[in-house]
């Protein structure tokens, strides 16, 4: 698996993860939310013709 550091956005605190692609069921479980919050990807994918792809970050 991928090591990465992520850096919060709003407290600027950099955390060391581990980085991986979600499963068609991971993207199942969180697309929901991240269109939520971002309405824009439902609208990309739609017009993509390839899967965009979801990455999963877990704190090491």
């Amino acid at each position: 698996m991928p090591l990465a550091l992520y850096r919060e956005r709003c407290g600027g605190d950099v955390i060391p993860v581990t980085a991986r692609t979600g499963t068609a069921a991971d993207k199942a479980r969180v697309w929901p939310t991240m269109v939520a919050q971002w309405p824009d990807y439902d609208a990309y994918q739609a017009s993509c013709p390839r899967e965009i792809p979801v990455v999963l970050l877990r704190p090491r």
